[in-house]
């Protein structure tokens, strides 16, 4: 079972956090959503920086968002919805993207625990 990466993933392993870096580069089926991508780009103001996250997003294959994508982001919001809890969108579609292809996530962000009780799978990456 392959690994995608959450934002918060890759913003750990560019500051260089222990677990982040042991979990990418020991693992070889790892992806990347196009929104991560995005999402680590846009905070990256400094040229050398940007260099160094381009290098590192050339080892990974980008996951497009499709249409079974959105439609399971809105399923996955509708459940929590109900269980008066939220997420945000973004990250539904994140999600979406893990459990419409069989993938774990890789994330410092909490907010996907609320989503393990249908299913998803994450690793959580500890302040190492």
């Amino acid at each position: 079972m392959g690994i995608l990466l959450d934002t918060s993933a890759i913003i750990e392993y560019m500051r260089g956090n222990r677990s982040a870096v042991e979990i990418i580069d020991g693992e070889e089926d790892i992806s990347i959503s196009v929104i991560s991508h995005y999402e680590t780009l846009i905070g990256i103001q400094d040229k050398k920086a940007r260099d160094k996250a381009d290098i590192f997003f050339e080892k990974f294959p980008l996951l497009p968002v499709t249409k079974q994508d959105s439609s399971r982001a809105v399923k996955l919001y509708e459940f929590l919805r109900l269980k008066g809890k939220r997420i945000n969108m973004i990250d539904l579609l994140i999600a979406a993207q893990c459990d419409n292809r069989g993938l774990k996530l890789l994330t410092k962000d909490m907010d996907f625990e609320k989503l393990e009780k249908i299913g998803l799978r994450t690793i959580f990456i500890g302040k190492t």
